[in-house]
Formats: structure tokens, sequence, C-alpha cells
């Protein structure tokens, strides 16, 4: 019972730590700065629930330890959420999105009508954001192979930038790791292979944009995190079946530490 009132005030630790951290970084002076760490706590939310709608049958502390490590304390997130009101709107509009397109593809004929409507109307208003903050016209397929560009020189031509959320520091180091328990059967469902071919269209999307920024990539980083979710819980039900429990805890206490860290360096501009 604790766990599963635990996942359920997530969310509400989320507006709480981010505002506490928006506070801190100077972003509460205007009330927009408020926005941020509201929209945090929508976009986990919602990510909860879409977890279960799409892995129903999950454990609870399965759901809320990838809630809180693989997400809440990803770096970029967090800065994100503590200072970037369009980044997490448009996480949120994109969660909706999907939330709406698994019900509709799932779902029995009348919800299916309903949410053939709603789903046009998510997809128009996250263009809108994405047409507003991101620089189109510029765009181009050889971008990707670029990393110089009129706003500065980057480490990483732009098809290896738009991969950083897999193995970077910024999002969650112990994702590669989860690609050693991943099985064919997690992407038989329809939603699991639209969600796939739409990850794939925005990378090609942003690596095409002459810049890069990491907070772009969070939309992109959410739906690996629904996609590799299945591995993760496999993980975590091997791990405390197999192995003593305390090494279990231990691994989770190092990932969360390193998570901690991480984004302390990542609010404070060291990396």
């Amino acid at each position: 019972m604790n766990r599963v009132l635990t996942y359920r005030l997530l969310p509400l630790f989320v507006v709480f730590a981010f505002t506490l951290l928006a506070g801190l970084r100077g972003n509460l002076q205007t009330w927009p700065g408020c926005l941020p760490p509201i929209l945090a706590g929508g976009v986990v939310w919602m990510f909860a629930r879409l977890l279960q709608l799409l892995s129903p049958g999950t454990l609870v502390l399965s759901r809320l330890l990838y809630s809180v490590l693989a997400l809440s304390m990803a770096p970029v997130f967090v800065a994100g959420g503590t200072g970037d009101h369009f980044a997490m709107a448009a996480i949120l509009l994109l969660l909706l999105l999907v939330y709406s397109l698994v019900l509709a593809v799932e779902a029995g004929s009348r919800r299916q009508l309903v949410h053939a409507i709603v789903l046009p109307i998510l997809g128009v208003c996250l263009l809108f954001w994405l047409k507003n903050d991101l620089n189109w016209s510029k765009w181009s397929f050889f971008n990707l192979f670029r990393r110089h560009f009129p706003d500065g020189q980057y480490t990483l031509p732009n098809l290896l930038h738009v991969l950083t959320p897999l193995c970077h520091i910024g999002f969650f180091l112990f994702l590669p790791v989860l690609f050693a328990v991943v099985r064919k059967t997690d992407f038989y469902l329809a939603t699991k292979q639209i969600l796939a071919t739409g990850l794939i269209g925005y990378v090609v999307l942003i690596g095409g944009l002459p810049a890069q920024n990491q907070v772009w990539l969070l939309p992109a980083y959410v739906l690996v995190l629904c996609l590799l979710f299945p591995a993760w819980d496999r993980f975590i039900a091997y791990g405390f079946y197999f192995l003593k429990k305390h090494w279990m805890y231990l691994a989770l206490g190092i990932s969360a530490t390193v998570q901690i860290v991480a984004t302390t360096l990542v609010l404070f501009g060291i990396i």
C-alpha cells in the first residue's frame, strides 16, 4: 500500500522538489517560472499512467523506480522541469498524444471515434509548440552529418548527438544495461511499433536542425523509456529473484547517487 501511495503522490513530490530547485536557480521571479515544475509533475503523472496502460500487470515497485530514476531524476529533465516550460509542455502533449493513440488502437469502436477526433487536435498543438521554438526554415537532411553550424561548433555530428539519450550522463546511464534483456516480444504490440516509428521520425527531424540542444531530445527520450520499460521490469524481477535484495538495493542506490551528482553538474553548467 505504501508503494502504491508513493507512486500516486510522485507527481506532487516532483512539483514540490522542482519548485525548490527552480527557486534556487532564480527562475521563480516571474509567473512563467512557476509553470515548468507544474508541467513536469503533469509529465510524470502521464508517464506513470502510460506505463500502466502499455504494460498492464507489471509491479508497482518497478514502475515507481523507473519513474523516479529514469525520468524524474534524469538531469536534462530536471533542468527542463525547473526552467523550460516549452519543453515540459511539448512532452506533456506528446504523452497525451501517445496515451490517446494507445486507447484508439486497443479500445472499442466508440472510444476509437472519440480518440480519432482528439488525436489530430493534440498533434496540431504539439506541432504548434515545436514550430514556434525550433528553426525549421533551415532544416536539412545533411545537417545529420554536420557538427559546424552558425551558432557554434559541437563535438559530435547531429547523427550521433540525437543518440545521446541512449548513453549519456545527462539522461540515465543505466539505460544501456536494459538492452541486454530486451526481447522481440517487447515490440509485438502495434502501438509499440507505431511508437518506434514515431521515435525514428522525430530524431531525424531534430537531427536536421542547424543546432544542438539536449532539451530538444527529451520527447525522444520519453518514447525510449516507454519502449524499454518491459526490459526494466524484467531486470527488476530477475534481479530480486536471482540476487540477494541488498545487492539490488545497492545497485539502485548507486544509480540514484549517479543521477543526483549528474543533475548537480548539469544545473550548475559544468557539463
